[in-house]
């Protein structure tokens, strides 16, 4: 596994620092149609709010994630959720940074026709084209160039991730025995959405954002869009994942064999994370008659598992080793 430690020691500022209203209000301004106010602050716009290993995040790159974000899920109509909202981006922009640097120190690049894929999958996600997504984008004054730049950084950042999990025969054979054992047992399709915690501290931030997921859900948000804003680790497929009760963590299995089909759980917390959890449907485990399609089964859900730890471990080190510099 590769160890991103060519910075120095970071310079770090707590997660939770509010963003100043003024950035705010200017973020708001670049979400309208109209110009205006946006060339009257011109030299606020270029102000670089983040230097991530030297390399800067100005207003205006925060600005154009933040109109992305609204225009793909909605803007927050407390004051309070949008300095979050602006945060929750900054952040978003500060780990890609980071994610891409260590791909260009590793060479690694993406194919134009794998990007153009997965601009069609994100498309898709909003029920679109990519043409007819692209023009909404353009009538909304985003540029496709914003989500070019997201989609760069998420594919590199896969191949990385896929480039050093392993799946070991050892684990895959363990898992067929477990899908064996667990023939006629519940099993469960479900989307997740993941906020790692690690420490007292951190934890204590979670467990409040968690709480307030859970409420816009209450109030009707889309679950499908929070995970994609929030969920930390890979996503969940569009249609769900199917999960075996045996197969995660216990609190999580107690959750899920009491929630109803289509209901979203509280927050569940586990050891490292903590869950907010969508229940689409309910089976008995069957195992495929097939050898080599019990092996594909046991191989996706031991790749899975991994490459959620590997994500979470290469993500702390591109942190810990980086110099992240928040002028805010």
């Amino acid at each position: 596994m590769p160890r991103f430690s060519e910075s120095p020691t970071p310079l770090r500022a707590p997660r939770s620092r509010p963003i100043p209203f003024r950035l705010v209000v200017l973020c708001g301004v670049l979400l309208t149609s109209s110009t205006g106010p946006a060339l009257a602050q011109e030299q606020e716009i270029t102000r670089v709010v983040a230097v991530v290993n030297d390399e800067p995040i100005s207003v205006l790159d925060l600005a154009a994630r933040v109109r992305l974000t609204v225009a793909t899920l909605g803007a927050p109509q407390d004051e309070g959720e949008r300095e979050l909202m602006v945060q929750e981006v900054l952040e978003t922009l500060i780990d890609e940074r980071l994610k891409v640097q260590a791909a260009e120190r590793l060479s690694v690049e993406i194919r134009g026709s794998e990007a153009e894929a997965a601009y069609g999958r994100y498309a898709g996600t909003f029920g679109m084209e990519p043409d007819a997504f692209t023009q909404t984008l353009r009538q909304q004054g985003i540029s496709e160039v914003t989500v070019w730049s997201k989609i760069d950084a998420d594919l590199r950042w896969g191949r990385i991730i896929r480039g050093q999990v392993v799946v070991a025969p050892d684990a895959v054979e363990a898992e067929i025995a477990g899908i064996r054992a667990a023939e006629g047992q519940p099993e469960y399709r479900i989307r997740r959405i993941v906020l790692l915690a690690d420490g007292d501290s951190d934890r204590a931030r979670v467990r409040e954002d968690a709480a307030r997921l859970r409420e816009e859900l209450e109030a009707g948000a889309d679950f499908q869009q929070l995970a994609l804003r929030h969920s930390q680790g890979l996503q969940d497929s569009p249609g769900g994942n199917w999960v075996r009760g045996d197969a995660v963590d216990p609190v999580l299995a107690e959750v899920l064999a009491r929630l109803d089909e289509g209901a979203v759980s509280d927050p569940v917390e586990t050891a490292g994370a903590i869950y907010l959890v969508l229940l689409l449907d309910r089976r008995a485990v069957t195992v495929p008659g097939d050898e080599a399609a019990l092996r594909r089964q046991a191989e996706e859900l031991v790749f899975r598992r991994n490459a959620l730890t590997t994500n979470r471990t290469l993500v702390r080190q591109l942190r810990a080793s980086a110099l992240i510099d928040r002028r805010l």
